[in-house]
């Protein structure tokens, strides 16, 4: 902690920053690394999380499915999941986030957040063109239309791959 309260004197980071700064990340998950030889979706996404903030990214964790309260009234949650036709057809993907970008012309210098979509796969997957791959794809398809940031990812290496301009999908 020593060498970090001496980065935070050096660049004349505020004592309340850097209290706040440490706050916030004691409130964050606790990431575990993936067991070596581990080739599981989980295994991935600890990989994929661990590396994010690496490279400036926030991803969260995106739950979708449905429960039912006390009436049995359904409760969807997750993006992409506002009915059971639209999840059948279009899947959001495990992990949602912001990733930084600096731009040219009009915003030199700015740094944008650009959403960040990730669906994660175990290391031995690969696009079988399934119906649920495919709905995932479609997902990706309407995100980096708009301008974001999306694809499948076995590794923290395809994950780079994803936040990199011109790179190309795995499925």
């Amino acid at each position: 902690m020593n060498a970090l309260n001496d980065w935070a004197r050096r660049h004349a980071i505020s004592p309340t920053a850097w209290a706040e700064l440490r706050a916030l990340l004691d409130e964050a998950p606790a990431l575990v690394a993936p067991h070596p030889g581990d080739k599981s979706e989980g295994a991935s996404q600890s990989e994929i999380r661990l590396d994010a903030p690496r490279v400036g990214c926030a991803l969260w964790r995106n739950n979708v499915g449905v429960a039912f309260d006390r009436d049995m009234v359904p409760i969807r949650f997750g993006l992409a999941n506002d009915s059971k036709r639209l999840n059948e057809n279009v899947k959001s993907s495990d992990l949602i986030g912001v990733c930084p970008v600096v731009i040219t012309q009009w915003h030199i210098g700015r740094t944008l957040g650009v959403f960040t979509a990730v669906e994660c796969k175990r290391l031995d997957w690969r696009w079988h063109a399934t119906k649920r791959e495919t709905a995932q794809q479609r997902f990706h398809n309407i995100v980096r239309a708009a301008g974001g940031y999306a694809g499948f990812a076995r590794s923290a290496r395809e994950f780079r791959d994803i936040i990199t301009p011109n790179a190309v999908s795995v499925g």
